[in-house]
This record gives structure tokens, sequence and C-alpha cells, in this order.
């Protein structure tokens, strides 16, 4: 009994209880790896579900008729190609791995488990559990319950993200460049491996590491997110506070958790206007360097579409949004944001939404050849606030027939014109599936950001010093992120909404050929750099917009397929000629 009692003591001992968690976490770092690889290839599985009823819905659309397929494709065919070159890349990429799948994994697998024996792995992912349940209670809020879920989403998604993209970065940097550095690399070299199976290796363990992570902390997330909105019994409480309790759950299923489609009134035709206005100004005698015609025209289109998407005081003006969903007894959405044309007053606009149907034609319209004209049949008046979004619920048997939903705002403000910009600010939403789909596409692209970001930092370790490549990828993501933004500088943020602007002078030529620079120079960012911000689905995810297949497909054709293997191939060349021992006779 007493030496029962002296091995649980002992057992009990710091420096035991320390020895005991270490072989613990040897041997569980011994089977991460295939332990990782499962998880990869069980978070694949939805994927895989989803995919075979997108091509099942499209098999179908196909044998019904192919026209209305082969149209959407000329509209718009970059889903289409970006969807090509997809599938030829994953297949390029499979038929590569499996042919020499076993020197592959063995380098993928030393790097998982070189990664766990880091300390910033732990950290990060011990960051990541810590705060993650925390943030619906340290995140501040508008107030109401669906932005605390909106703000949960997108807070503990963008933390997933920047972590996880950290861990790439780093894990990729100073494993290819501490092998090369300590010599340990020299061992590898005289093995049957070549060098593009030793960097290809790299990445896929890096990528099969951050994948399971990612989808792990996805899982936790969503998990989290369906607790806050799960169902609760407000029976206890008085009656108008559980039918405002009742009513905030609702709008959060309805507005945050689902996919909805937008559908935007098309823009105006004022090609015949802005022609008008360069000859009026040309007859005035006015000349344009040749490089900045094209801006010119661009900033006059932008402010005439601009000027017939204002409601004049006391006016109303209408817009058809057209490709609706017919039929349906789910409510649409409208999301708006007016826009007050004079500055410094109040941020509050009265306004009222009405919407229409095509009347019956009457007999005596019939007799006459007359056509049937539209009728008020729902109205929305309220106090709206300018300079932000929101969204009013709209009855579904609102939208024709044919899948158009007339609409008008009427002005009551009697001193101010109210306006909305045409690329965003009118967008009708309509539901077309749940939040899971939606919620694993955004993941997918989330994880295109992290497998370009470990391609670059292996072509930056493969080339440079630690230091060196950490501070590389670093100022490449940066400019990434800021591309975007400098590309909004432009020639209409300079030389719009001002009639002076036509007659051209010597400083204001250099101002519109300072901004033209800028405009092309950031194009020309966005096409080299990673475009992490113009390809992030947090945005429609967390207001319930449908983060759609060929999102996904361009994300992945531009990241993965065509930035990443640049960046790879790069890698693998800088990495294939480097000198890593030097020969002394």
């Amino acid at each position: 009994m007493m030496r029962i009692i002296d091995r649980v003591v002992g057992a009990l001992r710091p420096s035991a209880l320390v020895t005991a968690l270490g072989r613990g976490w040897d041997q569980l770092v011994r089977w991460a790896p295939e332990v990782l690889f499962a998880l990869f290839l069980v978070s694949l599985a939805p994927l895989f579900y989803l995919l075979a009823g997108v091509v099942a819905r499209l098999a179908s659309s196909l044998s019904a008729g192919p026209g209305e397929f082969w149209e959407a494709v000329r509209a718009d065919p970059w889903p289409a190609v970006s969807t090509v070159v997809c599938l030829l890349g994953t297949g390029a990429i499979a038929v590569v791995v499996l042919r020499s799948w076993t020197h592959i994994w063995a380098v993928a697998r030393k790097m998982i488990v070189e990664a766990l024996h880091r300390k910033v792995v732990v950290v990060l992912l011990l960051f990541f559990v810590v705060l993650m349940p925390s943030l619906p209670f340290i995140l501040k809020t508008e107030g109401n319950f669906k932005s605390q879920v909106q703000i949960v989403i997108s807070y503990s998604l963008t933390l997933a993200g920047v972590l996880l993209a950290v861990l790439a970065v780093f894990v990729c940097t100073a494993s290819i460049c501490s092998e090369i550095e300590r010599k340990h690399v020299q061992i590898t070299d005289t093995k049957p491996l070549a060098r593009w199976q030793f960097v290809l290796g790299k990445l896929m363990g890096v990528v099969i590491m951050c994948s399971a992570l990612l989808f792990l902390m996805a899982g936790a997330v969503y998990g989290l997110v369906r607790y806050m909105v799960r169902e609760r019994d407000f029976s206890h409480l008085p009656q108008w506070e559980e039918r405002k309790r009742e009513d905030m759950l609702k709008e959060v299923r309805e507005e945050v958790l689902v996919a909805r489609r937008s559908f935007r009134p098309p823009l105006p035709d004022v090609k015949k206007l802005v022609d008008k206005e360069v000859q009026k100004f040309n007859e005035q005698g006015g000349t344009w360097r040749p490089s900045l015609r094209g801006g010119r025209r661009e900033a006059l289109t932008r402010r005439f579409q601009k000027h017939l998407f204002t409601v004049r005081s006391m006016g109303s003006l209408g817009w058809a949004v057209r490709g609706l969903r017919a039929g349906s007894e789910e409510p649409v959405y409208l999301r708006f944001e007016p826009l007050r044309t004079n500055l410094g007053m109040d941020k509050r606009a009265r306004g009222v939404w009405w919407f229409y149907r095509v009347a019956e034609q009457s007999d005596k319209a019939e007799s006459s050849g007359g056509e049937p004209q539209p009728r008020p049949v729902y109205r929305r008046p309220g106090t709206w606030v300018t300079e932000g979004f929101q969204e009013i619920a709209v009855p579904g048997w609102v939208v024709e027939p044919t899948g158009t939903l007339l609409l008008a705002y009427q002005n009551l403000e009697p001193n101010t014109d109210i306006q909305f910009d045409p690329e965003g600010g009118i967008e009708v939403l309509q539901g077309t599936e749940g939040f899971f789909p939606n919620y694993y596409r955004s993941q997918l692209i989330i994880l295109c950001h992290i497998t370009l970001l470990a391609a670059l930092a292996l072509m930056a370790g493969s080339a440079l010093s630690f230091p060196v490549a950490s501070f590389l990828v670093a100022t490449i993501l940066i400019v990434g992120l800021i591309g975007p933004w400098v590309s909004g500088i432009h020639m209409s943020t300079i030389v719009e909404g001002t009639d002076e602007a036509l007659h051209v002078g010597f400083s204001h030529q250099v101002r519109v050929f300072v901004g033209q620079f800028l405009h092309f120079f950031s194009r020309g960012i966005i096409l080299v750099f990673p475009q992490l911000k113009r390809y992030s689905p947090l945005g429609e995810l967390v207001n319930g917009r449908i983060v759609s297949w060929g999102f996904v497909a361009e994300a992945a054709a531009l990241m993965c397929f065509v930035k990443g293997t640049a960046a790879m191939l790069l890698g693998i060349y800088f990495y294939g000629r480097r000198e890593l021992a030097r020969v002394i006779a």
C-alpha cells in the first residue's frame, strides 16, 4: 500500500508532471500529421457534396435548354473561365502529387512535425481558443442582437484567418531558411529527392495543417453562432419584451444566417449625355491630352449616373429590378443607403418607399389598345439614416410574375435632395439557400488566402534569409491590402462635380495626371500582388448575401492556380539555383 502511495506522490511532483506532459505532447506530435491529414480529408467532404448538387442543377438546366446557360456565360464569362482553370489546375496537381506521393508526403509530414514543435504554433492556437469565446462579451455593437452576431462572425473569422496566415508565413520562411542556414538541407539534398519535390512537400504540409486548423476554428465559430441564436423560452418575460426578443432572433435568421442573392437596378445609359458634354467642351476650345481622355469620359459617366439616381426635394424616382424569383411566399429585402446632397445637415431623411404591380387591363384599356399601368400595392414610410445601410422587408407577392420588382422612392425632405450610389446604393436581396453552404464557401476563400501567402513565403525563403524573407512577404501583404484603396484615387475624385474642371489649366492638368498615374499604378499593383481585400467573403457573409461558387472559383483560380503557381515556380527556381554548400579543393 505504501509503495502505491509513494508512486502516486512521485507522479504528482511538478517535475514528473512536466515530464509526463512532455511525453504526451511528443506522442501527440508523432501522430499529428496523420490526424491532421484525416481532418483535412473530412473537411473536404462538404465540398464534394455541395459540388454534386451544383452539377446536378447545372445538368438539369442544360437538359431543359442550354440557351439560358450560354447567355449567362456570354454576359459574364469569368466564372466559367475560372472554373475551367480550377478543374485543370486541380487535375494537374493531383497527378503530380500522386506520382511522387512517397517523397512529397515524407517532406510534408516532417514539415507538420517541425511546425508543431515550434512554440509559436501553440501560442497562436491558445490565443484563438481563449479569445474566440469571449468575443460576444468584449466587442462593442450597435445595441441590437443582429449586429452582435454579425460582429462575432466577422471578428472571429478575421482572427482565425490572420492567425493562420501568420502561422503559414512564419513556418514556411523559418523552416526553409533554418534548414539552409544550419546545413540540415545538405543531408536531404543527398537523398533521391528532387528539389521541386522538397519545396512542394513543404507547401503541402502547411496547407494540410492550416486547412485542418481553419475548419476546426470555423466549426467552433459556427457552433458559437448557433448557440447564440438557439431557440429560447421567453415566456417568463413581459409580453412586449418576449415579442421583441423573438423578433430579434427572427431578424438574425432571415437577414444574417441565410444566403441571399443580390439584384440591383440597371445603370442608366448616359453615353449620349457624355458625348454631348464632350462636344460642348470641344466647341469651347478645350483640349485634352490623349492619355487623359478615357479617364475624363469615365468621370463624366459617373457624374451623370449619380445625377440620374438623385431624388429631388419633394419628388420621387422609380426603378425596375429584374431577375428575381417570382411566386415565393418568403419576403425579399431592400437594402439601401440614402445620401444627402447638402452636407452639414441632419443625418436623417424622411421618405416613403413605394412598390408597384402592373394592374390588370380594364375593358376600356383593351378596347383602346392601351398598356397596363403599374399601381402602388405596398408602401414603407420612415425616417431613414443617411450615410448608412439599412434593410426593410417587402412581401414576396410584390414581385411580378416576370421576376421584376417595381419600386420608387418619394423624398419628403423640403430642402435637400437624396442621392443613391448607382453601383450599390440600392439592392434587392432574395434568399436562395441556407447559411452553412455560404459559410463553407467563405472558408474556402480564406484557405485560398492562406495558400497564396504560404507559396509567397516559400518563394521568399528559397532566395533570401529569414528576416528579409519575412519582411518581403509582409510588404507584399500590406501592398496587396492597400491596393484597392489606392485604386479609389481616380480622376473623378479630382475633377468631378465642378464646372471649372472643364476648362483645363496647367495646375488642373497636373492634378489630373497625378490622379491618372495613381489609378493605373494601383491597377498594376492589383494585378500583380494578392487581392486579399477584393476577394474577402466576410462582407457578403455577415450581411446574408450569397458567396457564389463563381466568386469562389475566381478567387481560387487567381490566388492559388495563377499567382500561387507562379510563386511556387519562382521558389523552385530560386531553390534549385541556390548554392547549398561550397566545395573547397
